[in-house]
């Protein structure tokens, strides 16, 4: 049976984007991430074996957000390819990213992407 984790609201400042000035200033980006795993055995211990940490999944994250990227979507996809390596009984996951002030000719709070992908057999 499959369970989700998740650790949302994640903030970093960094550098992505298309525009040079996304990379010269940067922008504060908000990132949620959920996966799917069972983790009964950690429900029936009360330990971290047979879970994922979410410590380990903002460590994750954080070390992404360091790598400047185009676009949003480059940065989840190389997210989520690292849970799936860290964590080998994550069966499927989402990351969402936010970036905050999106440079358009108006006002937007964010502009957002949500990549979802389910582990290569």
């Amino acid at each position: 049976m499959l369970q989700t984790i998740s650790i949302e609201g994640m903030e970093f400042y960094a550098y992505h984007g298309v525009m040079p000035q996304e990379n010269q200033t940067g922008n504060r980006f908000t990132v949620d991430i959920t996966v799917w795993t069972d983790f009964t055995l950690a429900a029936q211990t009360d330990t971290l074996e047979g879970t994922i940490n979410y410590a380990d999944l903002y460590q994750i994250t954080a070390q992404a957000m360091q790598k400047p990227a185009k676009l949003l979507e480059n940065l989840a996809y190389q997210i989520i390819q690292q849970i799936f390596e860290r964590f080998p009984k994550a069966e499927k996951a989402k990351v969402t990213i936010y970036k905050h002030n999106p440079p358009v000719a108006g006002l937007a709070r964010w502009s957002k992407i949500t990549l979802k992908q389910k582990r290569s057999s």
